[in-house]
């Protein structure tokens, strides 16, 4: 069961990088520079981390409000700690841009949607708990 909020956490924050990323990569017509945004990959663990260290993958369930504020203030103060810990990694003179915004926006919305979709997937396998 947490190896599978795990894998879905971690999947639905790739893909909301991804996503922000390439909707500023097209605007600006560099799509050829998707290469420089892969050494943030190793920055994605941080997050994981921070969920497990505030109870998100206990295997005890959470009401659904309390997971959505602790997903949602978890991933903010993330995003903005690694906003001012990249900084000089990016090359922006700002601490938190457009494009980290998107990211946010998105995480917040996608990592809950597919915790859902995990838990109607495998409620009734033996294994969930």
């Amino acid at each position: 069961m947490i190896a599978c909020l795990v894998a879905g956490d971690a999947l639905s924050l790739a893909a909301a990088g991804f996503i922000a990323i390439i909707f500023k990569l097209i605007l600006n017509g560099e799509l050829a520079s998707l290469h420089g945004y892969l050494r943030m990959i190793p920055f994605l663990p941080v997050f994981l981390l921070v969920y497990c260290a505030i109870g998100l993958y206990s295997g005890i369930s959470l009401g659904s409000p309390e997971e959505l504020r602790r997903l949602t203030l978890s991933s903010v103060f993330v995003s903005l700690f690694l906003g001012v810990l990249t900084l000089s990694v990016r090359g922006s003179g700002a601490p938190f841009t457009w494009t980290m915004a998107q990211a946010l926006v998105l995480s917040v919305i996608l990592v809950p949607l597919t915790r859902v979709c995990m838990r109607l997937k495998f409620a009734n396998a033996v294994w969930w708990g």
